[in-house]
């Protein structure tokens, strides 16, 4: 129970320091290298929550 646990802890930590990118980049203003950044984080994100396992 405790691995579930912290692995949970350790996706809602990344997805803090992910999330500035990612909704940065889907603003209007933003620039092509934020958007890209945005992109990439949103990948880097998804591929992490896709390999949780409880």
């Amino acid at each position: 129970m405790y691995k579930g646990w912290k692995k949970s802890w350790c996706l809602a930590y990344n997805s803090i320091e992910l999330e500035a990118p990612i909704v940065s980049g889907r603003e209007p203003t933003a620039s092509e290298d934020e958007r890209k950044l945005g992109v990439e984080r949103s990948g880097e994100l998804s591929g992490k929550a896709n390999h949780v396992s409880f």
